[in-house]
């Protein structure tokens, strides 16, 4: 990770398609005059960056699909947070991958938890849980896993259109030619005011989940 980001908060994940695998990403970079949108992934060279243009997305349904590929950024779980995962709960977690043990990063749902007594490293408490969590997406997707709380990532709630505003730029850009009523009429006053305290909890949150290991 390059200084510069060593100082700075993930605010959203991106779904890429090339693995199906959530990735976090920089602030998204809205070129107005070329109507592209850049999503340059977190530690990543540029080479890795992607480019989507407006006249790519022609139908609702596109851009629908690509609105999903964006989240606010997960915040993995610690040792005292055992306490907060239920079952049924959405989750993502780590799976290590290939046999250059790439890690990768994969939504799931918690299927059963085994709580057992934490063990104590002077003040700090170190689960020794385990959660079965049922895979919904990657390469194990329909199976089972078992692992620790050090693995799994909590989803955050918000929109992403509220999170990065060049991304509901670009979005109401791609509306326009579809005759589409532009999402600017669906902030309001309330929106801005999450964006800003979602903002200020991921300036607090040091443990956010910066997923980056991606290979083509």
């Amino acid at each position: 990770m390059g200084s510069g980001e060593k100082n700075q908060k993930p605010l959203l994940d991106f779904l890429s398609n090339s693995d199906d695998s959530w990735y976090t990403i920089r602030p998204l970079v809205l070129d107005s005059y070329k109507e592209t949108l850049i999503v340059k992934y977190w530690d990543f060279a540029e080479d890795f960056d992607e480019c989507f243009f407006v006249h790519s997305l022609k139908t609702l349904e596109e851009l629908e699909d690509f609105k999903k590929r964006f989240r606010p950024a997960c915040v993995q779980l610690q040792d005292k947070e055992c306490k907060d995962v239920q079952t049924m709960m959405n989750v993502c977690c780590s799976f290590i991958q290939g046999d250059e043990e790439e890690v990768k990063f994969y939504n799931g749902v918690i299927d059963s938890i085994n709580r057992k007594p934490h063990a104590r490293e002077g003040r700090k408490q170190i689960c020794e849980c385990s959660f079965g969590v049922a895979w919904l997406r990657g390469p194990m997707a329909g199976t089972k896993e078992s692992m620790g709380i050090e693995r799994i990532c909590k989803l955050k709630s918000g929109t992403p259109l509220v999170v990065d505003r060049k991304l509901a730029d670009f979005v109401s850009m791609v509306e326009a030619p579809l005759n589409l009523p532009s999402n600017d009429s669906d902030y309001s006053e309330e929106d801005v005011e999450v964006k800003m305290l979602y903002t200020a909890e991921m300036l607090n949150d040091i443990d956010s989940c910066v997923f980056v290991s991606k290979k083509f």
